[in-house]
């Protein structure tokens, strides 16, 4: 089985750009065996909590079809992130587009104080298995709070998705934390984060797994647009790191 994690940067606002770009990175991904990927928080809008209501997508929009065509044509599943619908303010979701045709949608529970202005939480976690393997994705902040993992522990996870758009200084701490949750659960964590302009700050990438006895597989750098292929099998997990052209 191999997983992966693309650490891109997104153009704020500019979704047909955000989405050939995303496109590219599937190909990339199928390429080099993925059964999953994931992309950082917002990634098709770009993270912009100003910009979220008037870009909010229904998640029947046309725009998104590409994916569902990618995912069934390519047997990947593709999970994006980006501003979703609500009767109120919008929410911060990753929409994962599944090669039966099936999509999964999951939508940030516990928002950063600063982003409560702009958007509403989630009401509950998803799991979703591929092949042997069950992925329970958090969306920044979230990833980092014991209430998260305590949910996505009863879910069954062994491998945890935290698709993220953080500053330096967010990196740092989840640079910390990370290997001990991933010793503590025994679990497969994979942080996948954005570069360039993210709002008022700078996102940082260094997109990283660590594999269940805390130990860092392998980082990427905090400006190249990249993937990490991220491998499982009966020996553990192993990684590999590979530039967008």
């Amino acid at each position: 089985m191999r997983l992966a994690i693309a650490q891109i940067k997104s153009s704020p606002g500019d979704i047909a750009y955000n989405i050939s770009k995303h496109l590219k990175a599937v190909d990339l991904a199928v390429i080099n065996g993925a059964k999953l990927i994931g992309f950082p928080e917002l990634s098709v809008t770009g993270y912009e909590p100003t910009l979220a209501e008037a870009l909010a997508f229904d998640i029947s929009d046309q725009r998104l079809r590409v994916f569902e065509t990618k995912s069934i044509e390519l047997g990947i599943s593709i999970g994006v992130g980006l501003p979703t619908k609500s009767k109120s303010k919008p929410r911060i979701s990753q929409l994962f587009f599944n090669p039966d045709g099936k999509r999964t949608l999951y939508s940030k529970q516990t928002l950063h104080d600063d982003e409560k202005a702009f958007f509403k939480e989630g009401e509950e976690l998803v799991s979703m298995v591929i092949g042997l393997t069950t992925v329970v994705p958090a969306i920044c902040y979230e990833s980092l709070t014991p209430e998260h993992l305590d949910q996505a522990m009863q879910l069954a996870a062994t491998v945890y998705l935290a698709c993220v758009a953080k500053p330096q200084e967010g990196v740092a701490f989840a640079h910390s934390y990370f290997p001990e949750v991933a010793k503590k659960f025994g679990l497969l964590v994979i942080m996948g984060n954005a570069v360039g302009p993210s709002d008022d700050f700078l996102s940082s990438g260094q997109s990283a797994a660590w594999d269940e006895q805390g130990n860092l597989l392998a980082m990427l750098d905090d400006s190249q647009e990249a993937l990490l292929i991220i491998d499982l099998d009966e020996s553990g997990a192993s990684c590999q790191k590979i530039n967008m052209p």
